[in-house]
């Protein structure tokens, strides 16, 4: 609930009156003299979502996808999404086992470093509507969002009692190996 609030108090913010938007221009210079404020304490933020691979081998790799994305979504520092990319290029690795293949996905991620300053690659997209730096390192009040919404995420992970994997979305499943990972210890007590 708390962070339904926040979400859509940030769609709000900057926003443009009805009168400033008569024309596209004289709306997007509008928005561009509103400045934007954000109370540090109370950060307006995007909620976690997965994409999954965006294609690349999807069944096959989501629950390491799914990892990602979460450190993907929190952001951090340059040395943060480093270990995010590393650890996407272990997974997908001890998944299957090919050296390339792990390349390949990392090569596919790392790709958007760059690209990242002049389109969104999803790194930090929790602070979209933040003013917050790009590689900036988490605040304490934003680590306090990252740890509740991984506790949200936890909680609505549901056990398939076939596979011992663990649904995400009711269609989609992870591994509990990346259970683990994100939510630490044995989820849901498993051996």
């Amino acid at each position: 609930m708390v962070l339904e609030t926040l979400f859509v108090a940030a769609l709000t913010i900057g926003a443009p009156t009805a009168s400033s938007a008569a024309t596209p221009h004289a709306a997007a210079l509008a928005e561009r003299q509103q400045p934007v404020t954000v109370d540090a304490s109370r950060p307006a933020v995007v909620p976690f979502s997965s994409n999954g691979c965006s294609g690349f081998r999807e069944a096959t790799f989501f629950s390491c996808c799914y990892v990602h994305d979460l450190a993907y979504w929190a952001g951090g520092t340059w040395g943060d999404r480093a270990r995010a990319d590393r650890a996407l290029w272990r997974c997908v690795y001890d998944v299957s086992g090919e050296r390339i293949v792990a390349d390949i996905g990392y090569l596919l991620v790392t790709l958007g470093a760059i690209p990242g300053r002049f389109i969104k690659d999803g790194w930090g997209r929790a602070w979209y509507n933040t003013n917050r730096g790009r590689y900036a390192e988490l605040t304490d009040d934003e680590r306090r969002v990252v740890t509740a919404e991984r506790t949200r995420v936890c909680q609505a992970l549901k056990l398939d009692p076939k596979s011992h994997w663990f649904f995400v979305d009711g269609r989609r499943t992870i591994r509990p190996q990346q259970a683990r990972e994100i939510c630490g210890g044995d989820p849901l007590g498993l051996p």
